[in-house]
C-alpha cells in the first residue's frame, strides 16, 4: 500500500504536466522548424486523451467518495449541522460523477 501512496500522486502530476511540457516542446519545434514537429504533435494529442480519461475517472471516483462520505455522515451523525451538510455533500457527490461521466462521453466522440 505505502508503493500506491508513492506511486499514484506522481502518476497523477506527470499526467497533468505531461502535455503542457509537450505543447512548449512543440512550440520550441514549430519556432526551430524541427522536423520532428509532426511526431511530436502527435505525441501531445496522445498525453492530452490520457489526461482527458484519467480526468473523467478521477471526477467519477471523488464523486463516489463525497457520496459515501456524505452518506457516512447523515447515518453517523447526530448534530444539526451534520445533518444539513450531508445532503449537500451528496449532491455535489453527484454532480461530481455526472460531470466524470460527460467527460468520458466526450472523449468517445
Amino acid at each position: 500500500m505505502d508503493v500506491l501512496s508513492d506511486f499514484l500522486p506522481g502518476a497523477l502530476i506527470v499526467i497533468a504536466v505531461a502535455p503542457l511540457v509537450l505543447v512548449g516542446v512543440l512550440a520550441l519545434a514549430h519556432y526551430l522548424e524541427w522536423s520532428a514537429f509532426d511526431r511530436i504533435l502527435d505525441a501531445t494529442r496522445r498525453a492530452l486523451e490520457v489526461q482527458w480519461v484519467v480526468g473523467g475517472l478521477v471526477n467519477i471516483l471523488l464523486g463516489l467518495a463525497l457520496m459515501a462520505g456524505g452518506g457516512w455522515l447523515a447515518w453517523r451523525s447526530t448534530s444539526l449541522w451534520s445533518w444539513v451538510m450531508a445532503p449537500l455533500v451528496l449532491v455535489f457527490g453527484l454532480w461530481r460523477i455526472t460531470r466524470g461521466v460527460d467527460v468520458l462521453k466526450g472523449f468517445r466522440k
